[in-house]
């Protein structure tokens, strides 16, 4: 009788126990019981002093925890009504308090597919912000704000004494599947561009590089929507990678000439094939004589590669060799460059 009552209080406390989880990053220190959530994204800088402090799912929602300065002279009140003006639709449906917390509550996109809750807070010079997402149906705020309120009862924030560092944003596994469907990848797809994802998407930081070394390889701009269901060819540049642990260039080969473009050919299909291009190759030997690349930043998996335009490039080391890719961004308009650089 005393085992089964036993077993019965420890099954009690294994339901009701608590998963507080503490969270770091852009000057502040953030506690909250996250029973029932799990994590999908670490920490991150989006944007200067604009920070993620990670994610968290369950079946039915996703929710963001962000971090950022306070303007000079902004207070709760014209924080919560920018943010409103901010966002489409946006409504403050508590302007001072939530969950006994000073703090305000929004809706946004109300009627989407998917709707928005944000919870605004300021901590000492930070602004906290949670962004809720869930499917949006009738009782989309009814039901956000059942699942927040509890979790903000349980918030616990300060000002870090001194900062903790956090890596650069890092591009999310749900990022790279978007790309692969775009290019009509599936689990079993063979071609190069498909591969060379999928590996991306299980890569690591590239590592064991204490000096520049070159690496020749080839880089294709990959297009959108195409009309064909099968994914497309590798049809490339080359070009080649200036790399170290902790700095990174990334050149395309200027082809002036015939015999450039000869050369360029032949290391797309040595790439294509797996390869390194032949010793002699023109590629090779313009890349052999450089050995300087400016500092790199570190993600969580990858190392981000200095860019002159606008976006990110993301670099991993994986199974097909060193792996980029790139989110470029022109004018509103995105594209996505994929450069595949066999590992010496």
């Amino acid at each position: 009788m005393k085992l089964k009552f036993l077993v019965c209080c420890l099954l009690g406390f294994a339901v009701h126990a608590e998963d507080v989880r503490t969270l770091r990053g852009g000057g502040l220190e953030v506690s909250v019981d996250l029973t029932g959530w799990k994590q999908s994204g670490g920490p991150g800088v989006l944007h200067e002093s604009y920070v993620r402090l990670g994610t968290f799912d369950t079946d039915k929602a996703h929710l963001s925890f962000l971090v950022d300065l306070v303007r000079p002279g902004e207070d709760l009140k014209t924080l919560c009504e920018g943010t409103a003006r901010h966002h489409a639709g946006g409504t403050i449906l508590e302007a001072s308090t939530f969950a006994g917390k000073p703090a305000c509550l929004i809706s946004a996109s109300p009627g989407a597919p998917q709707s928005d809750l944000y919870f605004e807070m300021i901590v000492g010079n930070r602004w906290l912000e949670w962004h809720y997402s869930a499917a949006g149906d009738g009782h989309f705020i009814e039901a956000g704000r059942k699942a927040l309120e509890p979790l903000v009862a349980s918030l616990a924030a300060k000002v870090e004494a001194v900062p903790t560092p956090v890596p650069e944003s890092d591009m999310t596994d749900a990022e790279v599947s978007l790309i692969e469907r775009s290019q009509k990848c599936k689990a079993e797809s063979k071609e190069l561009v498909c591969r060379a994802l999928a590996a991306f998407k299980v890569g690591k930081r590239p590592s064991g590089r204490p000096q520049p070394v070159s690496i020749v390889g080839a880089t294709v701009e990959l297009g959108f929507g195409g009309s064909s269901d099968a994914p497309p060819e590798f049809e490339g540049d080359a070009g080649y990678l200036v790399l170290s642990d902790t700095a990174a260039r990334q050149e395309e080969f200027r082809r002036v000439n015939k015999k450039d473009l000869a050369a360029s050919n032949e290391v797309v299909a040595a790439v294509k094939l797996g390869k390194h291009a032949p010793a002699n190759n023109l590629v090779v030997a313009a890349a052999r004589k450089e050995h300087d690349a400016p500092p790199a930043k570190l993600a969580e998996r990858s190392l981000l590669i200095p860019n002159e335009a606008p976006g990110k490039i993301f670099l991993r080391e994986t199974t097909v060799g060193l792996v980029s890719v790139e989110l470029a961004s022109d004018e509103g308009a995105v594209s996505i460059v994929l450069g595949i650089y066999p590992a010496y």
